[in-house]
């Protein structure tokens, strides 16, 4: 899906038309000399590090090809609990930021592959914090594109550990009340 804002968000199996965006990159790529950068993620709760991340990304070339999770791949992933934001939103956000100008989805490490083998991207570009994507993956989907950038992450906390604090703040905001129903009770306020 080329990003030119939110009016042209596009059919769901047209983001996972690799072949389709290959052609549509070709002129920009071939007859205008530009670089494609390439980074996929999972965009979940977008946040500055995300931001952060993406800007700099579209400094390594011209064109950034931004991948998303869909939501079943995020789930095998990351957990039955995420992601937070659907896929169609999330793919919305990402367009709305000035640094994307191209969007797919990928449902598996074989989309992966196969979109990157089909793009040929001039730079790769991943996250230092991914704990999926070791360095054997990295060399793998390096011979398909001619620079590999590792980005350390862009934000002093995650979208996980913002979670986890979350979930950890609304259990102690529970257990306040449970015991404060429960102290209410004792002393015969609760009758």
């Amino acid at each position: 899906m080329k990003k030119n804002g939110v009016s042209d968000v596009v059919l769901k199996n047209s983001l996972f038309d690799y072949e389709g965006l290959r052609f549509a990159l070709e002129s920009e790529r071939v007859k205008e000399g530009k670089k494609l950068v390439f980074t996929a993620g999972v965009w979940d709760l977008l946040h500055e590090g995300h931001v952060r991340y993406l800007r700099l990304a579209k400094e390594c070339g011209d064109i950034l090809v931004v991948v998303v999770d869909t939501d079943d791949w995020t789930r095998k992933r990351k957990g039955p609990n995420r992601p937070l934001v659907l896929e169609e939103e999330r793919v919305e956000l990402l367009g709305e930021l000035r640094s994307v100008d191209y969007i797919v989805f990928i449902g598996s490490f074989h989309d992966y592959e196969e979109c990157i083998s089909i793009l040929h991207p001039d730079v790769l570009v991943v996250s230092a914090s991914t704990n999926d994507f070791p360095e054997e993956r990295r060399q793998k989907y390096f011979q398909y594109c001619e620079r590999l950038e590792i980005f350390e992450p862009q934000s002093a906390t995650s979208t996980s550990s913002r979670l986890r604090n979350m979930m950890i703040d609304g259990g102690r905001v529970l257990a306040m009340k449970i015991q404060n129903l429960i102290n209410e009770h004792l002393s015969g306020g609760g009758e």
